[in-house]
Protein backbone atom coordinates (compact mmCIF):
# COMPACT_ATOMS: atom_id res chain seq x y z
CA UNK A 1 0.00 0.00 0.00
CA UNK A 2 2.87 2.15 1.04
CA UNK A 3 4.89 1.78 -2.13
CA UNK A 4 1.43 2.02 -4.40
CA UNK A 5 0.46 5.47 -2.46
CA UNK A 6 3.99 6.95 -3.45
CA UNK A 7 4.26 5.75 -6.86
CA UNK A 8 1.02 7.42 -7.44
CA UNK A 9 1.92 10.95 -5.75
CA UNK A 10 5.10 10.64 -8.11
CA UNK A 11 3.67 9.69 -11.07
CA UNK A 12 0.90 12.23 -10.99
CA UNK A 13 3.64 15.05 -10.01
CA UNK A 14 5.25 14.17 -13.44
CA UNK A 15 2.48 14.25 -16.10
CA UNK A 16 0.24 16.57 -14.23
CA UNK A 17 1.26 20.86 -13.26
CA UNK A 18 1.30 21.15 -9.71
CA UNK A 19 -1.44 23.79 -8.72
CA UNK A 20 -0.75 23.67 -4.81
CA UNK A 21 2.18 24.65 -3.65
CA UNK A 22 4.03 24.48 0.10
CA UNK A 23 6.47 26.80 1.74
CA UNK A 24 8.67 23.82 2.77
CA UNK A 25 8.42 20.01 2.57
CA UNK A 26 9.00 18.75 6.48
CA UNK A 27 7.52 19.38 9.38
CA UNK A 28 8.63 18.63 13.10
CA UNK A 29 6.54 16.65 14.93
CA UNK A 30 5.49 18.18 19.01
CA UNK A 31 6.54 15.30 21.13
CA UNK A 32 7.17 16.66 24.14
CA UNK A 33 5.01 19.20 25.81
CA UNK A 34 7.88 20.99 27.89
CA UNK A 35 9.23 22.02 24.05
CA UNK A 36 7.76 25.77 23.09
CA UNK A 37 8.88 24.44 19.51
CA UNK A 38 5.96 25.14 17.33
CA UNK A 39 6.74 24.09 13.68
CA UNK A 40 4.13 25.08 11.04
CA UNK A 41 4.01 25.31 7.02
CA UNK A 42 2.19 27.38 4.20
CA UNK A 43 -0.38 25.09 1.44
CA UNK A 44 -0.81 27.98 -1.60
CA UNK A 45 -3.25 27.40 -3.74
CA UNK A 46 -2.00 28.61 -7.52
CA UNK A 47 -5.19 27.62 -9.21
CA UNK A 48 -7.94 29.55 -10.51
CA UNK A 49 -10.59 27.28 -8.74
CA UNK A 50 -11.06 26.68 -4.64
CA UNK A 51 -9.45 23.83 -3.45
CA UNK A 52 -10.18 21.91 0.29
CA UNK A 53 -8.65 18.52 1.97
CA UNK A 54 -10.28 15.28 0.61
CA UNK A 55 -8.72 12.77 2.55
CA UNK A 56 -5.19 12.35 4.39
CA UNK A 57 -3.29 9.30 5.62
CA UNK A 58 -0.21 8.98 7.88
CA UNK A 59 2.63 6.53 6.46
CA UNK A 60 5.10 5.53 9.07
CA UNK A 61 9.14 4.57 8.69
CA UNK A 62 9.48 4.75 12.34
CA UNK A 63 6.75 5.21 14.90
CA UNK A 64 8.01 3.91 18.56
CA UNK A 65 5.26 4.04 20.60
CA UNK A 66 6.41 1.99 23.20
CA UNK A 67 4.06 2.67 26.59
CA UNK A 68 1.44 4.99 24.83
CA UNK A 69 -0.86 1.79 24.27
CA UNK A 70 -1.69 1.12 28.17
CA UNK A 71 -3.59 4.44 28.07
CA UNK A 72 -5.76 3.49 25.38
CA UNK A 73 -9.01 1.89 25.64
CA UNK A 74 -10.06 -1.34 24.51
CA UNK A 75 -11.48 0.08 21.39
CA UNK A 76 -9.63 3.14 21.30
CA UNK A 77 -7.43 4.59 18.82
CA UNK A 78 -4.51 6.85 17.84
CA UNK A 79 -4.96 10.25 17.62
CA UNK A 80 -3.76 13.48 15.25
CA UNK A 81 -4.10 17.16 15.18
CA UNK A 82 -3.45 20.48 13.75
CA UNK A 83 -4.19 24.27 13.79
CA UNK A 84 -5.34 26.27 11.03
CA UNK A 85 -4.51 29.60 12.05
CA UNK A 86 -5.64 31.64 8.89
CA UNK A 87 -8.99 29.59 8.47
CA UNK A 88 -9.42 30.11 12.42
CA UNK A 89 -10.02 26.09 12.81
CA UNK A 90 -9.03 23.11 14.56
CA UNK A 91 -9.16 20.01 13.47
CA UNK A 92 -9.17 16.47 15.51
CA UNK A 93 -8.73 12.66 14.07
CA UNK A 94 -8.53 9.04 14.52
CA UNK A 95 -6.32 6.99 12.92
CA UNK A 96 -7.46 3.95 11.44
CA UNK A 97 -5.07 1.41 10.41
CA UNK A 98 -5.56 0.38 6.83
CA UNK A 99 -2.32 -1.50 6.47
CA UNK A 100 0.86 -2.08 8.41
CA UNK A 101 2.64 1.41 9.64
CA UNK A 102 -0.41 3.03 6.69
CA UNK A 103 -3.15 5.00 8.65
CA UNK A 104 -6.35 6.76 7.47
CA UNK A 105 -6.99 9.62 9.08
CA UNK A 106 -10.90 10.06 10.36
CA UNK A 107 -12.99 12.61 11.76
CA UNK A 108 -12.73 13.26 16.05
CA UNK A 109 -12.90 16.92 16.96
CA UNK A 110 -13.59 19.92 14.04
CA UNK A 111 -13.79 23.09 15.65
CA UNK A 112 -16.14 24.83 14.17
CA UNK A 113 -17.91 21.80 13.61
CA UNK A 114 -18.94 22.19 10.10
CA UNK A 115 -14.99 23.45 9.33
CA UNK A 116 -13.34 22.13 6.04
CA UNK A 117 -9.44 20.84 6.73
CA UNK A 118 -7.34 23.37 3.80
CA UNK A 119 -9.94 25.13 2.40
CA UNK A 120 -8.32 27.60 0.52
CA UNK A 121 -9.97 30.01 -2.19
CA UNK A 122 -7.84 30.85 -5.45
CA UNK A 123 -4.50 32.34 -5.64
CA UNK A 124 -4.72 32.08 -1.31
CA UNK A 125 -3.18 30.14 1.25
CA UNK A 126 -4.65 27.83 4.10
CA UNK A 127 -1.54 27.08 6.85
CA UNK A 128 -0.93 24.06 9.34
CA UNK A 129 0.50 24.48 12.45
CA UNK A 130 0.99 22.47 15.53
CA UNK A 131 1.15 18.76 14.21
CA UNK A 132 0.70 16.76 16.65
CA UNK A 133 0.30 12.77 17.33
CA UNK A 134 -0.70 11.04 20.26
CA UNK A 135 -3.51 10.15 23.02
CA UNK A 136 -5.68 13.03 24.65
CA UNK A 137 -4.60 15.12 22.21
CA UNK A 138 -7.82 17.32 22.57
CA UNK A 139 -8.52 16.60 26.19
CA UNK A 140 -8.43 17.91 29.88
CA UNK A 141 -6.24 14.87 30.25
CA UNK A 142 -2.11 14.74 29.82
CA UNK A 143 -1.09 14.50 26.43
CA UNK A 144 0.66 11.02 25.61
CA UNK A 145 3.28 11.08 22.48
CA UNK A 146 5.65 8.48 20.84
CA UNK A 147 8.89 9.14 21.51
CA UNK A 148 9.79 9.34 18.17
CA UNK A 149 8.37 8.84 14.36
CA UNK A 150 9.46 9.75 10.99
CA UNK A 151 6.75 9.30 7.58
CA UNK A 152 5.01 11.06 5.58
CA UNK A 153 1.81 13.37 5.59
CA UNK A 154 0.21 12.78 2.41
CA UNK A 155 -2.86 15.22 1.52
CA UNK A 156 -5.27 14.65 -1.19
CA UNK A 157 -7.17 17.85 -2.12
CA UNK A 158 -10.23 18.48 -4.46
CA UNK A 159 -8.89 19.06 -6.87
CA UNK A 160 -7.29 15.53 -7.47
CA UNK A 161 -3.91 16.82 -6.47
CA UNK A 162 -1.97 15.07 -3.92
CA UNK A 163 1.05 16.43 -1.74
CA UNK A 164 3.57 14.90 0.98
CA UNK A 165 5.06 16.63 4.03
CA UNK A 166 7.72 14.75 5.37
CA UNK A 167 7.24 14.59 9.60
CA UNK A 168 9.89 14.12 12.41
CA UNK A 169 10.27 14.62 15.79
CA UNK A 170 12.43 14.84 18.91
CA UNK A 171 13.99 11.64 19.77
CA UNK A 172 13.02 10.80 23.32
CA UNK A 173 13.74 7.24 23.27
CA UNK A 174 16.11 6.25 26.44
CA UNK A 175 19.61 5.31 25.89
CA UNK A 176 21.43 2.34 26.19
CA UNK A 177 24.26 2.37 29.12
CA UNK A 178 26.50 0.10 28.43
CA UNK A 179 28.36 0.60 31.68
CA UNK A 180 26.89 2.19 35.18
CA UNK A 181 29.30 3.55 37.57
CA UNK A 182 28.87 3.13 40.91
CA UNK A 183 28.98 5.69 43.98
CA UNK A 184 30.27 3.93 46.76
CA UNK A 185 28.56 5.23 50.18
CA UNK A 186 30.13 3.90 52.98
CA UNK A 187 29.75 5.14 56.85
CA UNK A 188 29.12 3.44 60.52
CA UNK A 189 25.75 1.94 59.59
CA UNK A 190 26.28 0.88 55.54
CA UNK A 191 28.57 -1.67 54.36
CA UNK A 192 29.08 -2.17 50.73
CA UNK A 193 30.15 -5.53 49.11
CA UNK A 194 30.24 -6.97 45.62
CA UNK A 195 28.29 -10.59 44.69
CA UNK A 196 29.12 -12.40 41.41
CA UNK A 197 26.06 -14.12 39.92
CA UNK A 198 26.88 -17.61 41.17
CA UNK A 199 26.75 -15.57 44.91
CA UNK A 200 30.80 -15.65 45.31
CA UNK A 201 32.07 -12.14 46.73
CA UNK A 202 34.81 -10.50 44.76
CA UNK A 203 37.19 -7.81 45.54
CA UNK A 204 35.33 -4.00 45.32
CA UNK A 205 37.87 -3.17 42.95
CA UNK A 206 36.88 -5.41 40.41
CA UNK A 207 34.05 -3.08 39.45
CA UNK A 208 34.15 -3.86 35.94
CA UNK A 209 32.71 -7.86 36.50
CA UNK A 210 29.25 -8.36 36.01
CA UNK A 211 27.74 -7.82 39.97
CA UNK A 212 25.14 -6.71 42.08
CA UNK A 213 26.16 -4.16 44.85
CA UNK A 214 24.37 -4.82 48.01
CA UNK A 215 23.47 -2.03 50.82
CA UNK A 216 22.21 -3.61 54.55
CA UNK A 217 21.63 -1.86 57.29
CA UNK A 218 23.05 -2.82 60.42
CA UNK A 219 20.20 -1.48 62.69
CA UNK A 220 17.27 -1.73 60.75
CA UNK A 221 17.73 -5.54 59.24
CA UNK A 222 17.02 -4.73 55.85
CA UNK A 223 18.80 -5.03 52.60
CA UNK A 224 18.65 -2.63 49.33
CA UNK A 225 19.86 -5.11 46.41
CA UNK A 226 20.30 -3.66 42.97
CA UNK A 227 21.09 -5.48 40.07
CA UNK A 228 24.19 -3.45 37.35
CA UNK A 229 25.51 -4.43 34.35
CA UNK A 230 23.40 -7.93 33.99
CA UNK A 231 23.55 -8.67 30.18
CA UNK A 232 23.87 -4.48 29.84
CA UNK A 233 20.56 -4.85 31.05
CA UNK A 234 19.91 -2.74 34.69
CA UNK A 235 17.52 -3.85 37.14
CA UNK A 236 14.75 -2.75 39.41
CA UNK A 237 15.95 -1.67 42.81
CA UNK A 238 14.29 -4.77 45.24
CA UNK A 239 13.73 -4.05 48.98
CA UNK A 240 14.44 -7.35 50.74
CA UNK A 241 13.85 -7.84 54.84
CA UNK A 242 16.51 -9.28 56.49
CA UNK A 243 14.48 -11.08 59.55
Amino acid sequence: MKTSLIFVITFAAYVFPMDISLSKDSLKVCNKVSSSFSDYLIIKNNSGDSIALDSAYLLFDDFDTTEMTNYLAPDGKLETYWMELLNESDFGWYLNEIQKNTFKLTKDYFYPNNAVPFRCAPNDSCDLHEFSIGIYLVSAHYPIYPKYLKGSLLLYFTNQETITIKLYSDDLRTKVIPEIRVKKRIDNNYNVEYVSLNGKKIMNKNNNAKCMYIFYSKENKWVADKALNLNRKPLRSVLRNCE
